[in-house]
């Protein structure tokens, strides 16, 4: 890909943006393979909503976890522990230790000491759409935005830093691999400012901070805070599905089951397990995760929809109506959650229902570009050339780079001219 396009680092609400001023390319598919989460068109989607509390679960009984493992192989790996995932070389440690206690000793606060270290050495971190742990991702320097959470994470650690995660509502990147959707989704970390004191009597409404990221943009915007436990449980589900994509369906389960070591809830690995039950046949244990993770996360549009796809692989066409029924109502505050349905049932042929979807989303966020685009394309090919070409205006008015707004007035001049 090359160099980090942008390191995003900012403090409260006002933004610095550091490191390069290269613009971000969307033409990353190809290698932006897992960044955080994924969606596998006909067999896994992967991501995580709210949960509901333990006090309305335990009042409707959760079901039970049913895991058929002697489906499964042992693991050909070793599986890393969560610990392993955070630690550094003594190289590293005290590469960063006298980095840090240098800017201590020029009055720097510890949480931008560290955000310093990292604006120093990692200008030249490129992005690589692969999940690595903090000291392989140091050597390699190289990682996708998991990798620089893990990094920035165990930097914290070593001088007992708070820090936290928040899930990015991005645009989703789509990668086919092996007869796979894959979609990636986004991390940030937040390091706290120790040396702030609330003051008795005021209100914090945020508290001082610096934020890590990768690829900043106006269309981003902050998702749910993650635990370190469910952040841990995607690290090993990003695994499971690249082992998937590559074939690997056994080492896949034992990835998974180890994201249930520390969050025996997450729907990302509940949906691998379903996903792999129904590959090795075990339709009645896949539909049984299904229902468990729905039961923990029932708003959770990827993992409705991958039921959805496990039901009509069996044809029964009354939970269809019904599950499809839940779908279509979910009020997902997400647009793009609902672009990925779009963009799926588009590439199922299904025009309608990718139609209902993309004004979804634009329900939701009007200035989303893709979702025009795609209405354009399914009006363009059904002869609807008057709707086609207000999709192009409506994406034309939203466009801000030159390039974009250029490509949309030639596509409208096509348009003219060829009806």
């Amino acid at each position: 890909m090359g160099n980090l396009p942008r390191l995003l680092l900012y403090f409260n609400v006002e933004k610095y943006w550091l490191v390069s001023e290269a613009g971000f390319t969307p033409r990353m598919s190809n290698i932006m393979k897992i960044c955080f989460n994924f969606l596998i068109t006909f067999t896994l989607l992967l991501g995580g909503c709210a949960q509901r509390s333990h006090t309305e679960q335990s009042i409707k009984h959760s079901p039970p976890l049913h895991i058929n493992y002697a489906l499964f192989a042992p693991a050909s790996i070793e599986i890393p522990s969560a610990l392993s995932l955070f630690q550094l070389t003594d190289v590293q440690k005290r590469h960063f230790l006298n980095y840090y206690h240098r800017q201590l000793e020029q009055n720097v606060k510890p949480h931008q000491a560290l955000a310093n270290y990292m604006q120093a050495q990692f200008t030249d971190f490129t992005y690589y759409g692969e999940t690595f742990d903090a000291s392989t991702a140091i050597l390699k320097a190289q990682g996708n935005c998991m990798s620089l959470a893990m990094i920035t994470s165990a930097y914290a650690k070593l001088v007992k830093l708070e820090y936290d995660y928040k899930k990015v509502n991005s645009q989703p990147i789509f990668d086919k691999q092996n007869g796979y959707l894959l979609v990636s989704s986004h991390v940030q970390t937040r390091l706290f400012d120790p040396t702030y004191e609330k003051e008795e009597g005021f209100f914090t409404f945020l508290r001082p901070m610096v934020i890590v990221d990768y690829f900043p943009s106006a269309n981003n915007y902050p998702g749910k805070l993650l635990e370190e436990k469910t952040f841990v449980a995607k690290y090993y589900v990003n695994l499971a599905a690249q082992k998937i994509v590559d074939g690997h369906v056994d080492d896949a389960f034992h990835y998974s089951m180890k994201a249930l070591e520390y969050d025996d809830q997450y729907s990302g690995a509940i949906n691998i397990l379903a996903v792999l039950h129904k590959q090795k046949g075990d339709h009645q244990t896949a539909d049984s995760l299904y229902q468990y993770g729905l039961f923990y996360d029932e708003n959770n549009v990827r993992l409705l929809s991958n039921y959805l796809i496990l039901l009509k692989s069996q044809h029964r066409l009354q939970d269809i109506n019904i599950q499809q029924a839940k779908l279509d109502k979910l009020d997902d505050p997400n647009p793009y959650a609902w672009l990925e349905q779009a963009y799926t049932a588009q590439h199922d042929n299904q025009s309608k229902r990718a139609t209902r979807y993309y004004k979804k989303a634009l329900d939701i966020a009007p200035y989303l570009q893709p979702a025009y685009l795609g209405l354009y394309q399914i009006y363009l090919e059904n002869n609807r050339n008057k709707e086609a070409k207000a999709m192009l205006q409506q994406a034309l008015y939203w466009a801000h780079e030159p390039d974009e707004k250029q490509r949309y007035k030639y596509k409208l001049y096509q348009l003219s001219n060829r009806y």
